[in-house]
């Protein structure tokens, strides 16, 4: 985590994880810091492994994370080898899927997904999963599952980015992400 704070060359808090949701489908974190220490709303939260989730309330000394996983979220992303782009769809267990993929897209089993960015809330090339099953789904559309590459059982410590406007670090087990500038987009997790 700290290799990845001194990377990004931009304002970061590091966080605890100090609780978790208690069940159903919601997939949440606590965390020890707040509006005291910079943290809003919808301001990315990742690991060393890849993207968390997003800040989604905000308290002075604490903080709630939706975790990409949960049943409400939605991440925009994109397959970092042929830059098909989709939406990962958390269904409050340990996997998601790709969402909006055409049976004519080219995805196959272990590609990894990034953020594209479009979601306002990501930056561009962060990593977030990794295909585990593409299978045929209804109509013109594939069926994808994603493995999230955050393990959130073992989850102790996240970083917070306080601005969108970041240069990333290489991404782990793949080639250069890319940098990318977006503005906040006030509003739902799903894009």
């Amino acid at each position: 985590l700290l290799n990845l704070k001194e990377g990004v060359g931009a304002p970061t808090v590091a966080a605890k994880v100090i609780g978790t949701s208690g069940g159903g489908l919601s997939r949440t974190i606590l965390i020890n810091r707040g509006s005291e220490s910079g943290i809003s709303p919808d301001m990315p939260a990742v690991s060393a492994h890849g993207v968390v989730g997003r800040v989604w309330t905000v308290g002075p000394s604490i903080a709630k994370v939706q975790l990409v996983t949960d049943v409400d979220a939605g991440t925009a992303t994109l397959i970092q080898r042929t830059r098909v782009q989709g939406v990962m769809l958390g269904h409050g267990a340990d996997v998601c899927s790709l969402e909006y993929v055409s049976t004519l897209d080219d995805v196959q089993d272990q590609d990894l997904l990034v953020t594209s960015g479009l979601d306002g809330i990501y930056p561009k090339g962060l990593p977030v999963g990794t295909v585990v099953e593409v299978a045929v789904g209804e109509g013109i559309l594939r069926r994808v599952t994603v493995l999230p590459r955050v393990k959130f059982r073992r989850l102790e410590e996240v970083l917070i980015f306080l601005t969108r406007e970041i240069a990333l670090p290489p991404v782990p087990g793949g080639g250069a992400a890319s940098s990318g500038a977006q503005s906040a987009r006030p509003g739902g997790a799903r894009p």
